[in-house]
């Protein structure tokens, strides 16, 4: 295997993870089994980058935020490949969303604190894909992405595997 085989190989690699968690809807124990996300998968512009290019160093500055953390020599490299071109990352609290009448407002337990509302722009997300029968739903919120099972109803931080019971609750209908 050369060089960039082998950091592919490191940068593609993609871990299982398992986490036993209560359900506050039927109060059993669950078993989340998940897959936590490859340098790629977090890092979706460098792996376009290396596609468009080839160049080992990219690689080779993936690798090195891998191990350090540090990752101004890959925006560095991005940058000059695609100049004043910022990260594709949705941002979703400069979504506009507003919820529609019979829709469901979602929210996460948060331990003592008690149940905690999504923000407006996540539950319209959320809700969307309920709607279409989607069993699944990931998102990103502030920094954070986040997978919801909506069979489970658990919400597991994608980077922590931290798992959430969630629950629905109807919106209420507002008139104009």
């Amino acid at each position: 295997m050369d060089e960039s085989e082998v950091l592919l190989d490191v940068l593609r690699k993609r871990k299982a993870s398992t986490k036993e968690i209560e359900s506050t809807v039927d109060a059993t124990s669950h078993s989340v089994e998940t897959v936590l996300p490859s340098f790629f998968d977090l890092y979706p512009r460098a792996k376009r980058a290396y596609d468009k290019t080839k160049r080992i160093d990219i690689l080779r500055a993936c690798e090195r935020v891998l191990r350090t953390g540090d990752e101004e020599e890959l925006n560095e490299i991005l940058s000059e490949i695609w100049p004043g071109r910022r990260d594709e990352v949705i941002d979703v609290e400069a979504v506009d969303y507003v919820p529609r009448s019979g829709f469901f407002e979602w929210q996460a337990h948060g331990g003592e604190a008690g149940w905690f509302d999504f923000a407006p722009e996540i539950n319209g997300i959320v809700e969307e894909a309920r709607v279409r029968g989607e069993p699944r739903v990931e998102f990103e919120h502030r920094g954070q992405l986040y997978v919801l099972d909506l069979e489970k109803m658990i919400q597991i931080n994608v980077y922590s595997s931290t798992a959430r019971p969630v629950r629905k609750v109807e919106a209420a209908n507002e008139q104009q």
